[in-house]
């Protein structure tokens, strides 16, 4: 599947939540995705204080997160790229990268999916259990299932 296509979202941080304190964001998120249940990709998660950062790993480490189905995403991408401070036509210059990656779904099975990678300077420290739980006051209140 051509990534232009993707209908697939794996977030792990603040976009777990239906409530990131950003209005445009939540809206988006409480009518245009859909939880599609428990997932992992590849990689190692950091805790950056007022939110996790996830970077690519080889070495088996796994971070956990959710899958989301995306209802437009072209329009929900576009919204959460300023969200996550990624700069298409400055990648470097971003504090985040939209990527695509491969995710494990819990119940078994694997979907191409986009994900947000941490390009930032690493100032924080590793999450060995590859899970984020310092939601730090935001609601629990999850996405609707699919």
């Amino acid at each position: 599947m051509r990534r232009s296509h993707l209908k697939h979202l794996f977030v792990y941080g603040s976009l777990l939540h239906a409530a990131t304190g950003h209005r445009a964001v939540d809206v988006l998120l409480r009518r245009d995705v859909r939880d599609a249940g428990a997932a992992s990709i590849a990689g190692r998660l950091f805790d950056l204080g007022r939110y996790p950062g996830a970077l690519k790993a080889r070495d088996g480490a796994r971070v956990h997160g959710r899958l989301l189905y995306v209802k437009r995403p072209r329009h929900v991408l576009r919204v959460l790229d300023r969200y996550e401070d990624y700069r298409v036509r400055r990648p470097k210059a971003s504090e985040f990268l939209r990527a695509s990656v491969n995710a494990l779904l819990a119940g078994g099975g694997v979907r191409a999916a986009w994900v947000y990678w941490y390009n930032g300077r690493l100032r924080g420290r590793r999450l060995p259990s590859g899970r984020y739980d310092g939601h730090r006051g935001q609601s629990t209140r999850r996405l609707r299932p699919r």
